[in-house]
Formats: C-alpha cells, sequence, structure tokens
C-alpha cells in the first residue's frame, strides 16, 4: 500500500486540511492518509491546544473516511519532532509499504536544510501542494523522488481559525462538523 504521511500541529484540524488529504487519495496513487498529530514542533511558538485535544479533533475529523487515519506515532518520540524520526519510527511500522511524505510548497523551499532530509528522501517519496505565497522554488524539487501535485489552495490557516473563534467569529464552514461541534461545546480557542 503507499501510505501519504501528512504531519502537522493540527491546531485546530480544518477544512483545508481535509480537502487537501481527499486530493491526495482521489488523484495521485496514495491510498491512505495518515495525519500524524505533532506533540511539538520546533518551528512553531504557538500551538494552543494540548496535543490530546488535538488528536481527538482529528480523530472527529477523519471519523466515517474510511482511507484517513488519525496518527500518534510522534508521542512516543524525542521532542522537539523531527520528520527523519517519524519517518524511521513508520517505516518500523509500514515495513512493507510505501511512504509518501506530503508536504507544502512553504516547507519544501528548506527541506534541503532539515536534519536527514536525504535519508528521508531514501525512505519515502515526497508529494508537494501549493500553499499561498509560496512559489514552487526549493533545491530538490528536480528529484526524482519529488512530485508537485495540483491541490486547491487554501487561503485561510488554523491561525486564522483561532484568531476568529477567539474574537467570536463563526468558524462552522472552516472545520468539519464534528470539530466544529467539539470546539464549541469545549470551548476551546476561547
Amino acid at each position: 500500500m503507499k501510505i501519504g504521511i501528512f504531519g502537522g500541529t493540527f491546531d485546530p484540524v480544518h477544512v483545508g486540511h481535509m480537502i487537501l488529504a481527499n486530493y491526495v487519495l482521489e488523484f495521485t496513487d496514495v491510498e491512505q492518509v495518515r495525519f500524524v498529530v505533532s506533540p511539538f514542533n520546533p518551528l512553531k511558538n504557538n500551538i494552543v491546544l494540548d496535543v490530546e485535544s488535538r488528536l481527538e479533533l482529528v480523530k472527529l475529523a477523519v471519523d466515517g473516511a474510511p482511507n484517513m487515519r488519525a496518527d500518534n506515532v510522534e508521542f512516543g518520540l524525542p521532542v522537539p519532532s523531527y520528520t527523519i524520526n517519524t519517518i524511521r519510527e513508520l517505516k518500523k511500522i509500514f515495513s512493507n509499504d510505501q511512504l509518501v511524505l506530503i508536504l507544502g510548497t512553504d516547507n519544501m523551499q528548506h527541506f534541503h536544510q532539515w536534519d536527514g532530509y536525504d535519508e528521508i528522501l531514501d525512505m519515502c517519496e515526497i508529494y508537494v501542494y501549493p500553499r499561498p505565497n509560496y512559489p514552487y522554488t526549493g533545491q530538490l524539487l528536480e528529484h526524482p523522488k519529488v512530485k508537485i501535485i495540483q491541490a486547491p489552495m487554501m487561503e485561510f490557516s488554523s491561525t486564522f481559525i483561532r484568531e476568529s473563534i477567539k474574537s467570536g467569529k463563526n468558524t462552522k464552514y472552516y472545520l468539519p462538523e464534528k470539530v466544529f461541534k467539539k470546539i464549541t461545546e469545549s470551548g476551546f480557542y476561547l
């Protein structure tokens, strides 16, 4: 099986994430997308919700989607979360499967500076999707294991959603229904 690895803090997971995962499943050769929830991202210092709540929201988002899974593999790995450690661990778990790392153009621009980037390329392919204000650039875009995909571009982010919730805006249509309900009931991001 070809498994797409979609990592992030998902603070919160939103419809943009879901649209991207669906695009990858429907328009590429990936057969399953795993939302790998990161407890801590060394590049982000604005994580609001605790990791267990973020995982719960991702589980709610993928509930009923047969080829999408919430994944907590990074919970047992050293902090901060480095992609190379995640891929090594997933390779142990899915030793008979092919892994595809799903990255935005924002991350791809600096991918060659990541710890173990060359080992990541040895272990998996990388599918690169567009992000607003980040053109397709980077040293590795011509690499044979890097593939550009033309997924729809989302013009909003988790930060936008958190700020909107905090200021009392209706975010119902930016979030999967079960996620919106849980956030509302729990008072998350207020």
